[in-house]
């Protein structure tokens, strides 16, 4: 079991966090547990993360998508009336929106309204949407079928991406990938649709990866972030491993015009790829939930857990909205050493020892933070940090 979190824990303000074995919802109870928030996790599953300091206690309960009313049970007698319930996954972020009445004498949940929530969980949905705002958008189809997917990446040329239509408890191997030709198309469709009907079918947009966060109240945005991707996980894209601030009105704008046509209340991460060459950035996917990279939006002074927590605990925010105070960067090692020897392996030989001295140096930046280690919390952090070293040794083959 979880021991206290670092610091004395105010016995009148407590969280609920949900999915205790991602990243993320440790992000989460480390930005609360910073600020002597008490912080109950709810766990679904065993992970490293069961040994942080950071819950003072975890709950278990079976997976949301598994058995939902004994899940929201669990959540339910794990908080008490002034507690915050904090859901961190679009699977426990639509469990508990699905079902406000549970609340009603527990933990309180971020507000939002299901029906905006449903339009940004639907990809097709959210592509109407950013039609609707005249934003540019990868050209999309929605095959029925195999035959269908081949006629429309034919259309495409490739490489295409194919994707769920939903994100809902599947990570981001499981709900997305890239095709480069006809038998990889095939392959790629074909596993997606076995967990979801008509997976999308996409032109791959260039350029690097982006996005903006806005916390919203009543479509008002109380908070703004906006990150590039200078590396991701997988070549062709994933989740950020190195990344750091990014200022575009552009992005600004269409934060906040997301936020105003749906009335938003809570978090988003709104995705782009933008073009090299400065074109217009073209919306990918709105994802409604706490994100991985956000670590270096704490680090940059905009706390969105502590300001999620609030906005739950008070229903309303003041004043204008919350931005960076600083520039940081942000890795996370152990993922980020593995995407960097995976770049330097596909390189020319000639090249190798070049592209290892400049990963290396990407280390010297002083700006730079890390996003899974944390003094504070010991066991995680030497998780992470041998991980991160069995990457350093696989770098320094590469050199040889």
């Amino acid at each position: 079991m979880a021991k206290s979190s670092t610091g004395q824990a105010n016995p009148d303000m407590r969280a609920i966090v949900t999915d205790t074995h991602t990243r993320t919802a440790w992000c989460v109870a480390r930005s609360l547990a910073r600020r002597n928030i008490g912080v109950v996790g709810v766990r679904t599953q065993p992970s490293r993360f069961d040994a942080s300091r950071f819950y003072r206690r975890l709950v278990d309960a079976p997976a949301p998508q598994r058995s939902p009313e004994a899940w929201l049970a669990a959540v339910v007698d794990a908080g008490r009336p002034g507690d915050v319930l904090l859901p961190v996954s679009i699977a426990t972020t639509t469990a508990v929106a699905e079902h406000p009445a549970h609340f009603a004498s527990s933990a309180t949940p971020l507000p939002g309204p299901p029906d905006a929530l449903a339009l940004a969980t639907d990809k097709e949905r959210t592509l109407a949407l950013a039609k609707e705002l005249g934003w540019t958008t990868p050209q999309t189809f929605a095959p029925a079928s195999l035959e269908e997917a081949e006629k429309a990446a034919a259309e495409l040329g490739f490489p295409v991406v194919v994707k769920l239509r939903e994100e809902a408890h599947f990570g981001p191997a499981q709900r997305f990938g890239i095709a480069h030709d006809d038998a990889a198309l095939r392959r790629l469709y074909r596993r997606l649709a076995e967990r979801q009907e008509r997976p999308l079918v996409q032109r791959f947009a260039p350029g690097f990866g982006a996005g903006i966060a806005p916390l919203a109240h009543e479509g008002r945005v109380h908070a703004l972030f906006a990150h590039r991707r200078l590396r991701e996980q997988a070549r062709d894209g994933g989740p950020s491993t190195w990344c750091e601030p990014l200022t575009s009105g552009v992005l600004d704008d269409a934060a906040h015009r997301f936020a105003e046509a749906t009335r938003w209340t809570g978090l988003a991460m709104l995705e782009f790829r933008v073009p090299q060459d400065g074109g217009a950035p073209q919306l990918l996917e709105i994802n409604p939930r706490f994100w991985r990279s956000m670590p270096l939006a704490i680090a940059c002074g905009v706390d969105f857990p502590y300001l999620a927590f609030e906005l739950a605990r008070r229903g309303r925010c003041d004043g204008p909205p919350v931005r960076a105070t600083r520039f940081r960067r942000m890795k996370f090692p152990a993922t980020d050493l593995a995407s960097a020897c995976d770049a330097v392996a596909h390189a020319p030989s000639s090249e190798r020892a070049a592209g290892v001295r400049s990963v290396l140096g990407e280390w010297l930046d002083p700006r730079l933070r890390t996003g899974l280690v944390d003094w504070r919390d010991p066991l995680v952090s030497a998780a992470e940090l041998k991980d991160a070293f069995a990457g350093l040794r696989r770098l320094a083959r590469l050199a040889v």
